[in-house]
């Protein structure tokens, strides 16, 4: 089972924006039209009071919306492609090998561009580019490089370096996150080496493997993040 990455928070105000200024230009639209056609268009007190309560029935219903598309709004780094999954009902999911990765192109809408924010096209092999092709919305310019090289290295990874683990670690927003993910990932870093130690096994004679040596390491590691954790009195969900 791979470590799911779930899309930033603050893609849940790009997606519920569209709903709020659609119904803030419907309350100018009707406000104005009363102001300037009376009676014509005479609306009383129960009317602007219908049109109260079907508003925030609609920003609540768009607020559940969002929180569902969020939460089943994810992707997975696995050890022979990106797996993006979405949808709320209708599941979707793509599998894009990343030896068939060609091309990432960052885009961004108006309400992404207000809020930082830009959204990762993947282009593959043997297919034309378009507004379908998979992506990953809602990445802060400033961990936009962060990820693309993330990405870049999974495709084409380094000969000095293929030996090494490979675990995306997204941008931490304080110093607090940055000591729970550092936990995290040697958690899953160390889960790994054991999987790979108990998979492997060496005649008698042999020098103890590698990975052994280096999930001890990450083992002293992970005891000393969790004591400072505990020393500033951090809470994690682990």
């Amino acid at each position: 089972m791979y470590e799911r990455n779930y899309l930033y928070d603050r893609i849940k105000i790009v997606w519920m924006l569209p709903v709020l200024v659609a119904l803030l230009v419907a309350w100018m639209l009707v406000l104005l039209a009363a102001n300037m056609f009376p009676q014509q268009l005479s609306l009383s007190s129960n009317d602007y009071l219908y049109g109260l309560v079907i508003t925030i029935a609609v920003v609540l219903a768009s607020y559940a919306y969002t929180e569902l598309k969020y939460w089943n709004y994810f992707y997975e780094f696995t050890d022979n492609g990106l797996r993006i999954s979405n949808g709320i009902i209708e599941k979707n999911v793509h599998v894009l090998p990343y030896a068939k990765i060609q091309h990432l192109r960052a885009e961004r809408s108006i309400f992404e561009a207000m809020l930082g924010m830009v959204h990762i096209h993947i282009d593959t092999a043997g297919e034309v580019p378009s507004q379908r092709t998979p992506l990953i919305p809602g990445v802060p310019i400033e961990a936009y490089e962060e990820l693309v090289s993330f990405i870049k290295n999974m495709a084409y990874p380094d000969q000095s370096t293929e030996d090494k683990p490979r675990v995306f670690i997204p941008a931490a927003r304080s110093q607090e996150e940055m000591l729970r993910l550092m936990l995290e990932q040697l958690i899953l870093i160390n889960k790994r080496l054991a999987d790979a130690n108990n998979a492997a096994k060496p005649p008698p004679a042999a020098p103890k493997p590698i990975a052994k040596k280096i999930a001890k390491t990450f083992k002293k590691e992970e005891r000393h993040l969790e004591d400072l954790l505990e020393d500033e009195d951090i809470r994690t969900h682990l």
